[in-house]
């Protein structure tokens, strides 16, 4: 490989897609395909998904930049960073108009018995009971914990087709019109739907605790497009079995992927594989992002997005 070009990292097969467009002007070596020692001491910067963590660090000696493919970066050890002098940019608001429309599909999933409706056919059982009776939107009030991009994103959509929408975040923000709540417990006790929309770190890991499940209640739902970290997953999973809480539509998962067998025979559960960003404009932009980062800082510029 001619190495007169910076060589850029990708961690994971899930971004190998952005190759091509690294490869204009960088060369590309990919961890899965186990590189050789020589080659990583060689690698500049890297490509990552913020959920992942970087085990690969102390073989990259002469790593300079290290540019997150997604917004969330909690699995990253910014400190480690740091202390090495690395730079660190993510995605920024790029992904937030996606991932809202995914939880807003979540929740009409889950509250119009998509996946119950979608079985029952498939199943040959149409006609053999009553029919669930769903609720509509506007019969729902939305409670969203985080309001940041990907938060106000799905408080605009969640106003426009006519739910009432409250949130609750650690730090209050005038500038949001958005009645907010004074606690987490409040928030879930007022709404049927809670959706998670925050960022996840060691503060508020567990967050979504037994008490605020019970909170939320028998008829409650609960959607998370954040990260998995932010629900005590084993009280959920109890919840959901005694019917203390109503359902639960989730993207993401303490340990990704999940192990299947853990929520075998979990009842109202909606479960995707960490896809709320998955759409092919958003790859795109995402690309476009990471590589701007990258350029920039091969150029000599200040990067933009930079966290590090």
């Amino acid at each position: 490989m001619p190495m007169s070009r910076p060589l850029v990292l990708l961690t994971t097969p899930q971004l190998d897609f952005a190759a091509p467009a690294l490869l204009e002007r960088y060369d590309v070596v990919r961890w899965w395909e186990a590189p050789p020692n020589e080659l990583l001491q060689r690698v500049k910067a890297l490509v990552c998904m913020g959920h992942h963590p970087l085990h690969m660090l102390d073989r990259l000696t002469d790593l300079a930049m290290v540019a997150c493919f997604t917004a969330g970066y909690d699995a990253i050890d910014l400190a480690a960073l740091r202390e090495r002098n690395i730079v660190v940019c993510n995605a920024g608001e790029a992904a937030a108009e996606p991932v809202a429309e995914f939880a807003l599909a979540l929740i009409l999933a889950s509250t119009r018995n998509v996946a119950w409706g979608n079985a029952l056919v498939h199943a040959g059982h149409w006609g053999d009971g009553p029919i669930r009776l769903g609720r509509g939107l506007p019969e729902l009030k939305l409670g969203i914990v985080g309001m940041g991009a990907i938060g106000r994103a799905l408080a605009a959509k969640a106003d426009v087709l006519g739910m009432s929408v409250h949130w609750w975040g650690p730090r209050a923000k005038p500038e949001i019109s958005t009645p907010r709540m004074a606690t987490l417990l409040e928030l879930a006790a007022q709404c049927d739907v809670l959706a998670l929309c925050a960022r996840s770190d060691e503060t508020n890991r567990h967050m979504v605790s037994r008490a605020a499940l019970d909170a939320l209640g028998p008829t409650g739902l609960l959607v998370n497009v954040a990260r998995g970290q932010l629900v005590d997953e084993d009280a959920l999973r109890n919840a959901l079995c005694e019917g203390r809480l109503g359902a639960a539509a989730l993207d993401v998962f303490e340990v990704e992927p999940t192990p299947a067998d853990r929520w075998a025979g979990i009842p109202n559960l909606l479960a995707t594989p960490h896809i709320a960003g998955a759409t092919k404009g958003n790859a795109v932009g995402m690309t476009a992002v990471m590589r701007d980062n990258l350029d920039r800082f091969f150029d000599g510029l200040a990067p933009s997005n930079r966290i590090v």
